[in-house]
Parts: C-alpha cells; structure tokens; sequence
C-alpha cells in the first residue's frame, strides 16, 4: 500500500473524517469498493492511532441481535510498525465492539470508555462504537487524538476488455 495514501488520503480520494454513521456506512461504502466478494458487505478506514501508527480495516456492522442491537465488526486491520518503509505490518481481527466500546490498536486491546469506573486498567482506545444521542443511530467514531478516514470512493476501476 502506498505510504502516502496511508498518511493523507484525502490527497487521493475523497473521504469522511473521524465519524461514520451506519446510515452513510450503507449509502457511501457498503458495495462500493472492488474487493473480494465475501468482502463486499464491508467498510474501508484508513487510521493514525493516538501512538501514531497507521493502518488499514475492513469493518461492517452486524445484523440485530437479540435486544435489537448491532455491533460493529472490524474483519480485519493491518498496522504498520512504520508507514515510510512498510516495517512490521500486523494484522489483527476479528473484533466484535458493542455499543459504548472501543478498540485500542496499537494493541488490539478491547475496552470501555463510557462509565469507566475509577481504579480500572487504562485502555487508550483509538475508536468506539456508540449511539448518537439526537438521531439515535450507530456511530463508528475515533477517539482519544486517533484519526480515522473513511474513503467514498475507490481508487480501483474496473478496466474494459
């Protein structure tokens, strides 16, 4: 993968910044990219964690549950040690995040955010899944100085034969 894509994507392709919603997840990502097919429900992020490594994941949201919640699902994410020459790409994945979770991953640690009771091991997480409080919908979110990137377009075209 190209380091420059992975610092600034918005210099190749446009893209949603920080916040995606389920509903923009169906209209702006979900089919739109050229992946494999048992992929093609899936989103695309490019991110910058708060420890300053960069990577890639592919995510979805899952169908309902039970109580009517989905999670959010990252697939799969690739990290890389460093982006300039590539060093220590790690993938890490399945991670299933509830509502009111996050995902550290620089570490591949799960943690809450909300409601973090005083004494309890600090996670740093780099995104969580939450509900926005007007609309009420899913929300894919960075946090904590993380960025993440969420592409509307494909940098892939079919080519005619």
């Amino acid at each position: 993968m190209n380091k420059e894509f992975l610092l600034e994507p918005d210099r190749f392709i446009s893209t949603i910044g920080q916040r995606l919603t389920k509903s923009e997840f169906e209209t702006l990502q979900k089919g739109q990219f050229l992946v494999y097919e048992e992929r093609a429900d899936m989103g695309i992020a490019i991110f910058r964690t708060n420890e300053n490594l960069s990577g890639k994941l592919l995510f979805r949201w899952s169908d309902p549950l039970i109580d009517g919640q989905s999670h959010l699902v990252i697939e799969q994410a690739t990290v890389f040690g460093r982006v300039e020459d590539g060093y220590g790409p790690k993938r890490i994945g399945p991670f299933r995040v509830k509502t009111g979770f996050g995902l550290d991953l620089d570490t591949g640690q799960y943690d809450s955010r909300i409601d973090q009771t005083p004494g309890q091991e600090n996670v740093t997480v780099d995104l969580r899944h939450n509900i926005d409080p007007e609309s009420g919908e899913a929300v894919f979110e960075a946090a904590n100085d993380a960025v993440i990137h969420f592409p509307v377009e494909t940098m892939c075209h079919q080519t005619s034969q």
